[in-house]
């Protein structure tokens, strides 16, 4: 976010930025780090849980043969600060990137943009 300020791109008028884990020295951002924070004390409990049940399950059956795996999702939380805003309409006609008429993808800002100015 540091950069995106030298190089005088405005978060989140022009550039929006999601962070993960909300670890706790993004408050000092500013803006403020919109972020994902996942469940870690809930991952590390059930991942835990996993091995030692894979564990006693190679041991009792005394062979190399993996163990049936499981698959958990657990919920993680979207928490919408500063840094993020709903897209533009329109990118204005001086910031597009020329391209083809059959191209279905909209027009973006081109990197040379992201250039201290």
């Amino acid at each position: 976010m540091r950069a995106l300020g030298e190089c005088k791109v405005n978060c989140p008028g022009e550039v929006s930025i999601i962070g993960f884990d909300d670890f706790a020295w993004t408050e000092n951002f500013h803006p403020k780090l919109t972020t994902i924070v996942q469940p870690a004390e809930e991952l590390g409990w059930r991942g835990t849980e996993m091995l030692i049940t894979q564990i006693k399950a190679h041991d009792e059956n005394e062979t190399t043969a993996p163990v049936a795996s499981e698959m958990v999702l657990l919920e993680a939380e979207l928490r919408i600060r500063e840094s993020t805003a709903p897209p533009p309409a329109r990118v204005p006609a001086e910031r597009r990137v020329r391209k083809p008429r059959n191209d279905p993808t909209p027009p973006v800002a081109p990197l040379s943009d992201l250039r201290p100015r």
